[in-house]
């Protein structure tokens, strides 16, 4: 009876250890397809500030200057903070056990979802504002 009982506990400690495996891969997975997502948006971050900076060394009116230098910097706040995930993100979290790890990744991919949440909003913006400036 203690060989079944001890037999049932490994496999259900096994088996759980490998569902917390299976979740990192998710997690780190989903972290990575939104990271290539965000980095697949930097041509059109980069484009954007491109213009704008363009647009704020042109004669325009003290209103168009303030909204273009706000973008700008807010392109600029999206592309570093990218750019810090980046070089702050360890996809090599060994050394820890598995729940440190799931909460690592789990916490990396909120970081890189916001990452993406501010990139978009900063291009959604900035391309407004461009499209108003080339129909005048």
């Amino acid at each position: 009876m203690k060989k079944v009982l001890l037999i049932a506990v490994a496999g259900i400690i096994l088996s759980s250890c490998k569902n917390s495996q299976n979740q990192q891969k998710a997690v780190v997975d989903d972290i990575l397809k939104t990271h290539e997502q965000v980095m697949n948006k930097e041509d059109d971050l980069m484009r954007n500030k491109m213009k704008i900076d363009t647009l704020l060394k042109q004669n325009k009116p003290p209103d168009v200057k303030s909204t273009a230098t706000a973008l700008s910097n807010k392109l600029e706040q999206a592309d570093d903070a990218m750019s810090t995930w980046m070089q702050k993100f360890n996809p090599d979290f060994k050394g820890k056990n598995d729940d440190e790890s799931l909460n690592y990744f789990k916490d990396q991919r909120k970081q890189v979802i916001k990452v993406d949440s501010l990139m978009k909003a900063a291009i959604q913006e900035s391309d407004t504002f461009l499209s108003h400036q080339t129909k005048k």
